[in-house]
């Protein structure tokens, strides 16, 4: 509930929750150029906090994806078993990072049952959430062409990334 509750929030990056459609699936996911950008718009401190250690220089994107299986993990069938992904900053600092509840910021949950049935697996999906990072197109949002422009007390700060790492 309280991970959905700023599903329809528009922000100048677009809505907040996006769908992509993996072979015929749709996924859900958190556009990370709205979530960041809203997170500095609620929380002055969020905003001071993102400007002072990521703003006006290029960072390093950190993608993190495993399997999980909530519940009992020797059920049988793995019915609820999902791939987590999520997304950290190397240049946030180490205590920041090492704390998962907010030093990681939720990307997407994907069914286990989805990733079997399309090509390549998690590797296509590591392959469509660096494309929602790094688009391609002119016009769509890209963290090292465009970045997030973050306004934190009297300034203006923009935060861009490249990638940097995929653990899983």
């Amino acid at each position: 509930k309280e991970l959905h509750k700023y599903n329809d929030r528009e922000t100048p990056y677009g809505r907040v929750v996006k769908e992509m459609v993996l072979e015929g699936h749709k996924v859900k996911f958190f556009n990370p150029f709205a979530a960041l950008w809203m997170m500095a718009e609620t929380a002055p401190c969020a905003a001071e906090f993102i400007c002072d250690h990521l703003g006006d220089r290029l960072c390093n994107l950190i993608l993190y994806s495993d399997a999980a299986t909530p519940g009992n993990k020797l059920r049988p069938d793995k019915g609820r078993t999902f791939e987590a992904v999520y997304w950290s900053v190397l240049e946030w600092p180490d205590w920041f990072r090492k704390k998962a509840v907010v030093g990681w910021f939720t990307f997407a949950y994907v069914p286990s049952v989805v990733l079997k049935v399309i090509p390549g697996g998690v590797a296509t999906l590591a392959k469509r959430v660096l494309l929602e990072f790094f688009a391609e197109g002119e016009a769509d949002f890209n963290f090292f062409r465009h970045g997030v422009r973050i306004a934190a007390g009297g300034r203006v700060c923009h935060v861009r990334m490249r990638f940097g790492c995929l653990l899983c």
